[in-house]
């Protein structure tokens, strides 16, 4: 295989993830924003790493509310971190798996979209063991670098 047909690693693709979660959310927009930001994904770092992935999408997508009380930065964040790691498991080189979340996702659409991605959790990442470690691994390493990217974006440290 040649550099240029080369897939991107694994480790890629959680960066790139955590650069998009971190730049739709702004945590440069000041030190309590990034201090809320970096307290949310370590909460869901923690869901993750003790009860799974699907408990994870439970935990964002109740922190995501309903979408009808209004957006706040966190309700937005957790959307965020929904529509992102969701997106990432649609690329190369995924692709294979057949674990990407066929329809369009963006951070405004979760809300409307709970029971649907919950089912494709379930059904498509849960249900097999090889599938649901390595996405585990995945949702992990991108959790933490987005939460470094939180904790470096803080002023005055």
């Amino acid at each position: 295989m040649s550099a240029e047909t080369a897939l991107p690693s694994l480790d890629f693709l959680a960066a790139e993830c955590s650069q998009k979660i971190s730049a739709a959310i702004d945590p440069t927009d000041g030190n309590k924003k990034a201090q809320d930001m970096e307290n949310l994904i370590t909460k869901a770092l923690g869901v993750l790493q003790e009860q799974g992935v699907y408990a994870l999408f439970l935990f964002l997508l109740w922190r995501c509310g309903s979408g009808d009380e209004g957006e706040n930065d966190e309700k937005r964040a957790a959307a965020v971190l929904v529509s992102e790691l969701l997106v990432m498991l649609g690329k190369e080189p995924l692709g294979a798996l057949q674990i990407g979340y066929l329809d369009k996702i963006d951070s405004a659409s979760v809300s409307k979209q709970k029971t649907k991605i919950l089912s494709h959790v379930a059904d498509h990442i849960v249900r097999k063991n090889d599938t649901l470690f390595l996405v585990r691994d995945l949702f992990e390493q991108a959790l933490i670098y987005a939460r470094y990217t939180a904790k470096a974006s803080k002023k005055g440290r």
